[in-house]
């Protein structure tokens, strides 16, 4: 797929005319926007590094979508699992919503979540606070943007670190980066500064650090 053919922007072409630019694409269903591998990788590196923790911990994505924590998380030996709203990847639960009442967390002492949600309104801040409230650490991924209106709320959750993403992560809709994957196509460089916000289990507040991909 190409990204002229990206879904909905025959809409807008026959509203206006002419090419869609990129900030018009038509946000994609439940924010499905898909980070690259390496992203999640080196953020688990670095909390294993910097937390020690006294036994593996099970690791929890509850917004999975193509399964890239889960792999990254395999790949360091740990156990994973992913569910989501959807099943887009096999080996993931689909139908789960994470923010029902309904929802519980899979057993793995110590559990940590660590997640690229949706990022849409409150959202973050729901999966933050839920997030808290049945794992030992949690980990999201956050556009940098947000930090400064973000305040008001994340004063008031155990911010223990911020890892600034460098450089920045392409991060396609996911119709796009299945395609560009499957073409074997370049994935080129991001246009969002991201970062993740960890939570928990740490005497520090908001110590700063960047996650390099090329370390």
């Amino acid at each position: 797929m190409s990204l002229s053919e990206h879904p909905g922007n025959a809409a807008i072409r026959s509203a206006r005319g002419g090419p869609v630019k990129r900030e018009e694409w038509p946000r994609e269903a439940h924010d499905h926007y898909v980070e690259e591998r390496w992203v999640s990788k080196r953020l688990l590196e670095e909390m294993i590094a910097v937390h020690r923790p006294y036994q593996p911990p099970t690791i929890l994505d509850p917004a999975a979508g193509f399964g890239h924590v889960i792999e990254s998380a395999r790949e360091l030996g740990l156990t994973a699992i992913g569910t989501d709203l959807v099943q887009r990847a096999p080996g993931m639960r689909g139908g789960r919503d994470f923010l029902s009442p309904a929802y519980r967390p899979p057993k793995g002492d110590p559990l940590w979540i660590v997640s690229n949600p949706p990022f849409a309104g409150d959202l973050i801040e729901r999966f933050a606070r839920k997030a808290l409230g049945m794992a030992e650490r949690a980990a999201l991924l956050t556009p940098t943007r947000r930090l400064n209106a973000a305040g008001v709320w994340l004063e008031t959750l155990p911010l223990t670190r911020v890892f600034y993403v460098t450089p920045r992560p392409s991060m396609w809709p996911g119709p796009i980066y299945a395609a560009k994957a499957t073409a074997g196509e370049r994935l080129g460089a991001g246009t969002e500064d991201v970062c993740w916000l960890v939570f928990g289990g740490d005497t520090g507040e908001g110590r700063i650090g960047w996650l390099k991909r090329d370390r």
